[in-house]
């Protein structure tokens, strides 16, 4: 059996250790072997718990570099280790069972990592016993008894649950800052390889592992998710789809606490960083939910996962948020005016990355409905793109934009263009007048006009000519009110017409130049400026040039 040594510890240990000290007692050490000598407390190992204080302190200063190197890895009880022979020398498969058992109990040692230079040796030999317990795991042919069973789940619960420490503030930007990575991540990533093998083999035993997984390791297993290392992370949800999977009685309550932490992050603003792999193991399981949908998960669709649009870091589960939102909508396609709904309710008004997002949603959401569901959202969801098309940022511009690029977008919207021409030409034909600096929005700003156009070329000479008139009648109205103001001798009097003598819509051959559409107006001369009188005369005619084709019409 091996030897252990206490050597430095942490303030996890602080309050036994001082005990200790004080009533010149030596604590019991549980290692889990019957022959391991008693450990010496002695004011040294105080006086280094002292330090350790200290420097808890001093690592709470702020950071300011982008890459930063997180230490949640305090070891309750640092040992010093002797090493063990290997695993595959053992004569019987007892004694290689019993040497497996001898060390795990070395790897549920845990060591401080945020001093490279202390204790090397002891890391070293629980890495090489991590190594072969892999090997040990992966090769077993038949479950392992109960009491590795018990081995194992310990230590992964003395390696992995641990409390993590508070993100600190920065002054990077939380978009551009990349997130912290464990120190001791050389241990954990063994420990998790293990867990994650151990699952997979033949050595596990699932009646075994019920006696060995409750709400209290589901609970702390939940509580990592929060670590901000993405390595680390992407390990527990896989652990956590295998308990999903495995231990139906647990489902309910997995899914109760995750709600819970949702709910956290959006109504009470607590920050936790495993939010999009949550989302990640819900969209597989919200794929697996039987039809009709029961009221508990039409509760959670609801009330937890459309709030999640509310954050303003949405950024980093949006992707995964969208995937949600497909399954729920692909298992029950009623629910997609809620999700527009939604998404009007919590649209940005200062977040241009977040607009973005929202509306590539909208566009993932539009190539999955059918033509009757598309029906029920055009009013909001039009009203809402004719706003983004005359955004000032051009991402957004851009983005709204081009969903009439899409094969299929184009088609609901050829379908009900009656509907959904009259509600975006005003934002269209306006952009399309006005330039955009942008080379890439004024090619699909033709795009759009164009489609407009082949879709229904009267209602968009129709929208055409009233827009134009009711910008003419606005002009006038303002020149009016300017020449009251100014005018003290004499009120002017403002005619206003009803029609203008010609417009012409023409289609440029390059693609990149916007379609034209000019107003041939009367001229006004000096005299009638000066008095304040406009009077224009009514063409017998309007003539549009669309196509190279010119087309008659005659005035309101």
């Amino acid at each position: 059996m091996y030897k252990i040594v206490l050597s430095d510890s942490d303030s996890d240990a602080s309050g036994e250790l001082d005990d200790a000290a004080r009533s010149n007692k030596t604590p019991a050490v549980d290692t889990g072997s019957d022959q391991v000598e008693q450990a010496v407390i002695t004011q040294a190992d105080v006086d280094e718990i002292d330090l350790s204080r200290k420097r808890s302190i001093e690592d709470s200063a702020p950071q300011t570099s982008k890459r930063r190197q997180l230490s949640t890895y305090r070891s309750r009880r640092s040992f010093n280790l002797e090493e063990l022979p290997l695993i595959m020398d053992a004569q019987s498969e007892g004694q290689k069972v019993s040497l497996a058992l001898q060390k795990l109990k070395q790897c549920q040692n845990v060591y401080d990592f945020s001093d490279s230079d202390t204790q090397l040796a002891s890391k070293e030999i629980k890495r090489n016993a991590l190594n072969e317990l892999i090997d040990f795991v992966s090769l077993a042919v038949m479950p392992l008894n109960d009491r590795f069973h018990f081995e194992i789940f310990l230590t992964f619960s003395r390696n992995i649950f641990r409390t993590l420490k508070p993100k600190l503030k920065s002054d990077v930007d939380v978009e551009e800052e990349e997130p912290a990575l464990e120190v001791a991540w050389p241990h954990l990533q063994l420990v998790y390889q293990l867990f994650v093998g151990f699952f997979e083999s033949f050595a596990f035993e699932l009646g075994l592992a019920k006696k060995h997984i409750d709400q209290t390791f589901i609970l702390n297993l939940l509580n990592v998710f929060n670590s901000e290392d993405p390595r680390e992370r992407a390990y527990l949800k896989a652990i956590l789809h295998k308990i999903y999977g495995r231990f139906m009685v647990f489902r309910a309550y997995i899914r109760k606490q995750i709600n819970f932490i949702f709910l956290s992050y959006v109504f009470e603003s607590q920050p936790f960083n495993g939010i999009p792999e949550f989302l990640d193991i819900l969209a597989s399981v919200i794929s697996g939910f039987a039809l009709p949908l029961k009221d508990e998960h039409r509760t959670f669709f609801r009330h937890v996962l459309l709030p999640l649009h509310k954050p303003a870091r949405i950024n980093f589960y949006h992707a995964s948020l969208i995937t949600c939102m497909v399954q729920f909508i692909d298992k029950m396609p009623e629910l997609t005016s809620e999700v527009f709904d939604a998404l009007i309710k919590y649209w940005p008004i200062a977040s241009t990355s977040k607009e973005v997002k929202f509306l590539t949603e909208i566009e993932e959401i539009l190539t999955g409905i059918d033509a009757e569901q598309f029906k029920n959202v055009i009013d909001p969801l039009f009203k809402q793109l004719a706003k983004s098309i005359l955004s000032p940022h051009f991402q957004v511009v851009e983005r709204a934009l081009m969903m009439w690029t899409h094969e299929y977008i184009w088609s609901l919207i050829q379908e009900n263009n009656i509907r959904v021409i009259p509600i975006v030409f005003r934002a269209i034909y306006k952009l399309n007048k006005e330039q955009h600096w942008h080379k890439n929005i004024n090619t699909l700003v033709t795009h759009a006009m164009k489609s407009m156009l082949e879709m229904n070329t009267d209602l968009f000479e129709e929208l055409a000519l009233q827009h134009e008139q009711d910008e003419m009648k606005a002009q006038q109205n303002m020149t009016a009110i300017a020449l009251s103001s100014t005018n003290t001798e004499s009120e002017g009097e403002l005619t206003t017409c009803d029609s203008f003598s010609s417009m012409e819509i023409s289609q440029p051959k390059d693609l990149n130049q916007p379609i034209e559409l000019s107003l041939i107006s009367p001229a006004v001369d000096s005299r009638t400026r000066e008095s304040g009188t406009f009077t224009q005369v009514l063409p017998n005619s309007i003539s549009m040039m669309v196509d190279d084709q010119q087309l008659q019409m005659p005035p309101n």
